[in-house]
């Protein structure tokens, strides 16, 4: 498209732009305050825009012009990169980042609030994500509507395309790891409670948007604010308990103070689903190389998770693919921090096993083949 045409076009501007750090400062200020002039113009009723046949423009007109702006300023924060930081270029302020991100995310929000457009969605997302990307864990005012523009998102998940709900959860993954130490409690438990509408995400066949609930669950379980990374792991296991006692309905409590209405209804043929994705999203905290928060912070810790309180139960109660998922994991996490010796033959490699790496989104060369230190044995 043109559209596509001329991001492409004004990227490959990107040398000259870097060589002139105070210029493209200006012309993204002026791109800035015109997208905020124009998007102020179409949502005053006062003063109507027209369009060259002098006829007022449809919502939809209007929110794909405020789009093509913020598309524009996209177009030039991608070219620029890295020589867009503070720290890489000292003509670019903390400033004037935060003040684009405000002032972005109030046009968004604004032109949201009259019509919900995808397209709109998914290039707000960008513009936001590129400023966190930049401002990393830097705090600004702005980050209140952030939190209100996120709300509003996963309000309408049930209405978004597949491409503007795949923006959403990357900006949510985004947002949950660059501002993880003053993240409000509020948005960890909308993600994570029971009758969340992201947690009905999980079983989608859409590989970008199962991508991205996996980002976020991994975003969560690295969080450094030590509070909130123990609800995030408390609500997982909560659910996590909720699909297990299907399988296993004497299973001991995975976690201390699970209320009854803290539980989750699953439907019995989607429960195995449930359990090895649960699985598959603690395998980022239960690999992390040297996560004391991993082996000791949490309650319980990773391995009597698995090594106490799951496995021992679902001996002959669970079908042989979870299993063994249960033992991989086991085995990985306990070989990453040399829980035993990996070269002995209760551990050693049996053939004809079936992968299962694949499904816990572990790559086989992230388990160590050599005996370890043995410092935990």
């Amino acid at each position: 498209s043109v559209i596509c045409y001329a991001s492409q076009s004004l990227q490959r501007l990107s040398h000259y732009w870097a060589n002139d750090i105070d210029f493209s400062v200006l012309m993204l200020r002026h791109f800035l305050e015109d997208t905020e002039a124009y998007a102020e113009e179409l949502t005053d009723p006062l003063s109507p825009v027209e369009d060259q046949l002098s006829k007022t423009l449809t919502m939809e007109e209007k929110i794909i012009k405020v789009t093509s702006f913020i598309k524009v300023f996209n177009s030039v924060m991608k070219g620029l990169g890295q020589h867009l930081s503070p720290t890489v270029s000292p003509t670019v302020t903390w400033t004037f980042l935060y003040d684009c991100l405000a002032r972005m995310l109030s046009v968004v929000l604004k032109m949201l609030s009259l019509s919900v457009d995808f397209e709109l969605v998914i290039t707000g997302n960008e513009c936001a994500w590129l400023l966190l990307n930049l401002l990393q864990n830097k705090t600004c005012p702005a980050h209140e509507d952030l939190y209100q523009l996120l709300d509003l998102e996963i309000s309408l998940i049930p209405q978004l395309t597949n491409t503007a709900l795949s923006s959403t959860l990357q900006l949510v993954a985004k947002v949950v790891k660059e501002l993880s130490a003053n993240l409000p409690l509020e948005l960890v438990q909308r993600i994570l409670k029971p009758g969340s509408l992201l947690l009905e995400l999980r079983l989608t066949p859409c590989e970008n948007i199962h991508r991205g609930i996996v980002a976020i669950y991994h975003s969560l379980l690295s969080l450094k604010n030590i509070p909130l990374l123990k609800e995030a792991y408390r609500l997982i296991l909560t659910d996590l308990d909720s699909a297990y006692r299907l399988l296993v309905p004497e299973l001991k409590l995975l976690c201390s103070g699970i209320e009854p209405t803290d539980r989750t209804t699953y439907d019995e043929n989607k429960v195995e689903s449930i359990v090895i994705f649960q699985l598959k999203a603690l395998t980022d905290i239960a690999n992390a190389s040297n996560s004391l928060i991993g082996m000791w912070v949490l309650q319980p810790t990773i391995l009597d998770l698995l090594a106490s309180r799951l496995i021992p139960q679902s001996v002959g109660r669970v079908r042989p693919s979870l299993m063994y998922t249960q033992l991989y994991l086991l085995y990985s996490h306990c070989s990453r921090h040399s829980h035993f010796i990996t070269t002995s033959s209760l551990v050693g490699v049996t053939h004809g096993r079936p992968a299962v790496s694949s499904l816990l989104g572990l790559p086989a060369s992230d388990i160590s083949q050599q005996s370890p230190t043995c410092g935990h044995f």
